[in-house]
């Protein structure tokens, strides 16, 4: 939606990823299931979600509660789906350059299959290493694995890479940084109503746009008749209105601002049959 408001021809300033990491409960999870069907209608091909495949959960094996392939169900969402040894570093990255690449209308879903407390023999693979009961191993551990005894060690060579990476990353912004700053030049309206947005600027003369409400039995009917969202969106155009398959009776869809869909992100009210309903900043 930000992408779809604030992006230009000549200038993109917003073009990240949001990535997420999820393991076997988060799978097991209604909300979950419900924001990646959002994800996979709307098209959402920004969005990467990295599962944790290691089939264990903190009371039980993940077998005890869940039998279902998760990627089918993903793929059935409208997710591109990658399986990969998810402790194969080289696999993981390949599998993320190619989902950050995509650009076809799918979120990402990267099946990243591990061992849990991988290296410590007395819970490896087990619903023990999910919780602290590996703790007391960590120490032989951390000897069979060739590590020294300083706690949460980092090699020099990691220090090396993450302090050239750190370079680049700044580069990279500077680069971004100047493309933002020419964009709020040519497009100061739209710079505007981007910083009242981060900022959460109201305006002061806000509750003077909304209707007084008549004193009359039925006072929640007259609210919503009202449709105070109308009024609000006028005054605060990044003003979105969601609702649970309810607008019909709510009566807080936003006439003006159009539906978001995945042809209109720009859209400003959004009808879902499993949300809450609300009219809330974008």
């Amino acid at each position: 939606m930000a992408a779809a408001r604030f992006n230009t021809a000549e200038h993109r300033i917003f073009d990240q990823h949001v990535i997420c990491l999820a393991g076997d409960g988060c799978m097991q999870e209604g909300v979950a299931s419900e924001a990646s069907a959002f994800a996979g209608h709307f098209g959402l091909d920004n969005l990467i979600l990295i599962y944790d495949s290691n089939a264990v959960t903190l009371d039980a094996m993940a077998k005890e509660t869940q039998s279902e392939d998760t990627g089918k169900r993903f793929e059935a969402y409208g997710f591109d789906i990658q399986k990969i040894d998810g402790q194969d570093m080289q696999q993981f990255l390949d599998a993320l350059n190619v989902a950050k690449e995509r650009d076809n209308g799918k979120p990402q879903f990267i099946i990243a299959h591990t061992l849990i407390g991988k290296g410590i023999p007395e819970v490896a693979g087990t619903h023990k290493a999910h919780g602290e009961a590996g703790a007391k191993f960590v120490d032989a551990a951390r000897k069979g694995l060739g590590l020294p005894d300083e706690h949460y060690f980092v090699s020099k060579d990691v220090r090396d890479y993450f302090a050239e990476h750190k370079k680049k990353l700044l580069a990279d912004y500077d680069r971004w940084e100047k493309i933002y700053n020419e964009w709020r030049e040519k497009n100061p309206e739209l710079a505007t109503m981007l910083d009242d947005g981060i900022e959460r600027k109201i305006p002061a003369d806000l509750l003077s746009k909304i209707p007084e409400f008549p004193k009359i039995r039925n006072w929640r009917r007259a609210k919503r008749a009202a449709k105070p969202c109308n009024r609000l969106q006028q005054a605060m155009p990044l003003l979105m209105s969601g609702s649970a398959d309810l607008h019909g009776s709510t009566l807080n869809y936003i006439k003006d601002g159009g539906d978001f869909t995945r042809d209109n992100p720009k859209g400003a009210t959004s009808t879902l049959a499993f949300a809450s309903t609300a009219c809330a900043p974008s």
